[in-house]
């Protein structure tokens, strides 16, 4: 029988936590899968004795040599059998009705391409991440996709796999995410929390969002992607500031002059920007007390006209934006883009209906 859907465990010296991420799938409530386990040329004992013997259902290793994250997906994608894919790292874990809520939406409408959803992170740092829309703008602006977020395989093909170009190490998801968009291919957000992501010191999540390392990615992400943050600067800048705002506010401290750019050139403006914006971010989460859970949401202000923001102005020169909304030049009553706040854990009561995502 061809499994509807394969999971891709790519495992880099992950031994220890594998079988936590291969369980996670064993439990779904949708069980048409396959386990597509891709051991990346992994070398330590505790990987490679525990590799040597793995044997789970519906599971198979493929095993390559180092080439990175990116290049084991993409091997992962090659030998999927499924009609989806989905990319759970050997650390991370599904909660028990992921498959069943995300595929669910990809069957029940053949023009989404991808379902992602809300999770929760746990480990070094405990936060809920609830994104409302995987659309440009705001997809350009901070990823909002969900790395597990089963794909349609032929889409995944279409747009060439992940780019397992080593300047973009640690945010590839964001950059396939933006790929698939910018091909015209549309998702959804499942307003659940269902998938578990796990922050550890030394992971390369927590590498890559060091406010010089995320400089440098972003830069990648600009000049590969250039046409279309060209053709959605005003959004994505907006954007930007919009987060800003909502990350001085949680500032004990008086927050620094944000600095003063050229809107003219807009690459040199985003970089500038989102330079400063996850500068405060890093302290703002550094202050985060340890227990407390860090909340961390993006709301979507889709604005009519033909500016990705038009009605959705900001002043980015100098000091805090002012965002300048009104319900009559927008789609949707805009919120802030970045809600960050310490509460204790609790349940969503949002209805769990989708949010579609295209350009």
């Amino acid at each position: 029988m061809i499994p509807a859907i394969s999971v891709v465990i790519p495992c880099f010296n992950l031994g220890a936590y594998l079988d936590e991420a291969v369980q996670s799938v064993l439990r779904q409530t949708r069980q048409d899968f396959e386990i597509v386990i891709v051991d990346d040329g992994s070398d330590d004992p505790v990987t490679r004795h525990l590799l040597t013997s793995y044997r789970r259902p519906r599971t198979r290793i493929i095993a390559t040599g180092n080439r990175g994250l990116a290049s084991a997906r993409n091997t992962g994608i090659e030998q999927a059998a499924g009609l989806f894919v989905s990319f759970l790292d050997a650390d991370d874990v599904y909660e028990p009705r992921f498959l069943e809520r995300t595929i669910g939406p990809l069957e029940a409408d053949e023009s989404l391409a991808f379902a992602s959803c809300w999770l929760t992170a746990f480990g070094e740092k405990e936060f809920v991440w609830e994104p409302q829309t995987c659309e440009f703008p705001w997809l350009l602006a901070e990823d909002t996709v969900c790395t597990a977020a089963p794909t349609r395989r032929e889409a995944l093909m279409a747009v060439g796999g992940l780019d397992e170009d080593e300047r973009i190490g640690g945010y590839e998801d964001w950059e396939l995410a933006i790929s698939l968009v910018k091909n015209g291919f549309t998702g959804v957000i499942v307003p659940e929390r269902l998938f578990r992501y796990r922050i550890r010191p030394e992971s390369m999540s927590t590498w890559c969002t060091r406010p010089q390392n995320h400089a440098r990615l972003f830069a990648y992400l600009l000049d590969k992607h250039a046409e279309v943050y060209q053709e959605h600067a005003s959004g994505v800048l907006d954007a930007i500031g919009r987060r800003t705002d909502e990350l001085e506010g949680h500032l004990q401290i008086e927050p620094p002059s944000r600095p003063a750019v050229d809107v003219s050139n807009w690459r040199e403006a985003m970089l500038e920007l989102e330079r400063h914006r996850r500068a405060i971010e890093q302290i703002v989460v550094d202050a985060d007390e340890p227990g407390p859970l860090l909340r961390r949401r993006w709301t979507s202000a889709r604005c009519a006209g033909s500016s990705p923001s038009a009605g959705c102005g900001v002043s980015i020169a100098g000091s805090r934006s002012t965002a300048t909304t009104s319900s009559s030049s927008c789609r949707r009553t805009p919120a802030a883009s970045l809600e960050t706040c310490w509460r204790s854990r609790t349940r969503s009561t949002r209805p769990a209906t989708g949010r579609r995502c295209d350009r």
